[in-house]
């Protein structure tokens, strides 16, 4: 049983995380998994509530029920046994059933970040309904989908305000530069933290940004105008594919662990149409913090481009109700360039 465990897990972290950092642990005590939150793991400034880390447990999770399949087993999952403060986000008692093929498990392994532009290859009627399905296998959420051309290129604008923000905040860029792994050595080392070949940079934009990671020869190039430059060439990538948002009922923790299920299962679904995935939530996570007046580290400057961006997202997907969790794009991007590893699952045995 450990093993069959073991190789369980090893599906489940095989999923996303914000700059790959795998917010978890494990306890084990028979045929349950006691799943944790590790807090300090992510960027504090944009996990906000623990937010993006409860979205990538929710992704983590929908791993496990996926691959428990394959072993014969039923994950029955319990959200906050101990109480939604707790860092205990789930317990998985696994029932033996029969040995069920799901369909997507392969594409666990497989599934990428795809940051490149993508072609304006639209999707089908019939790929938009197996994605708006998601939210029924999961059992909660909706997903809204934009595909007309001039939408999508002001969400592409919208969502590169967050480059102007992370370059000209001193906090949040030097966040960011010290989870970038720049070799491939550094990557195979750390295994975890943000690879610069999933990126998608070009040799010349990659010097600069090592430049970049400097935040005196930063602050020079960002009064030079270097961020809105950046801003506008990463807008035109953004702002190619589909663009699709998750709403939730709520703002609850229960409900971002949903979100990255449905995130994570989408995700999946793209991987076996042979689409890219490129989830975009800077701007989504900053306003969240911006909301609740919880701003600590943001100028009114950047307060307010943020909000102009927020307001607008909100328009363009024609959101009126529930909580915006998760913004992303999908489309046909090719092969991205690089694929970050992960670390073996960090597992406790109990009595």
């Amino acid at each position: 049983m450990k093993q069959i465990i073991l190789d369980i897990l090893k599906a489940g972290v095989r999923a996303p995380s914000g700059d790959n950092s795998q917010p978890w642990r494990f306890e084990i005590k028979d045929n349950v998994i006691f799943i944790y939150n590790l807090p300090e793991k992510d960027n504090p400034i944009f996990n906000y509530k623990q937010r993006g880390s409860h979205i990538a447990h929710g992704a983590l999770i929908e791993n496990i029920v996926i691959a428990a399949t394959e072993k014969g087993y039923k994950a029955l999952v319990v959200l906050f046994p101990h109480g939604a403060e707790s860092d205990c986000v789930a317990q998985v008692t696994l029932e033996q059933t029969l040995v069920v093929k799901d369909p997507l498990f392969s594409f666990i392994f497989t599934r990428a970040i795809n940051r490149k532009p993508y072609r304006q290859v639209l999707l089908s009627s019939e790929q938009k309904n197996s994605i708006f399905e998601t939210t029924k296998e999961i059992g909660s959420g909706r997903i809204i989908l934009v595909d007309d051309m001039n939408a999508v290129k002001k969400l592409g604008k919208d969502f590169s305000i967050n480059e102007i923000v992370m370059l000209e905040n001193r906090d949040l860029h030097n966040y960011f530069f010290s989870d970038v792994r720049w070799t491939d050595e550094e990557e195979q080392r750390e295994k975890t933290g943000l690879y610069a070949k999933t990126m998608e940079l070009k040799p010349p934009q990659l010097a600069v940004f090592k430049l970049l990671s400097h935040w005196r020869i930063n602050t020079l190039l960002c009064k030079l105008g270097i961020a809105r430059f950046i801003a506008k060439e990463n807008a035109k990538g953004y702002g190619t594919g589909t663009i699709g948002a998750i709403i939730m009922e709520d703002e609850s923790p229960e409900s971002y662990i949903r979100a990255g299920r449905i995130m994570q299962r989408v995700w999946l679904k793209a991987a076996q149409m042979h689409f890219g995935f490129h989830p975009i939530t800077g701007v989504v996570y900053m306003m969240m913090r911006i909301r609740d007046n919880r701003n600590e580290v943001l100028s009114d400057v950047h307060v307010n481009l943020l909000r102009k961006a927020y307001h607008d997202i909100e328009a363009q997907l024609g959101i009126t109700s529930g909580e915006l969790t998760i913004t992303f794009r999908i489309g046909d991007g090719g092969e991205p360039s690089g694929y970050s590893s992960r670390l073996e699952p960090r597992v406790e045995y109990i009595t």
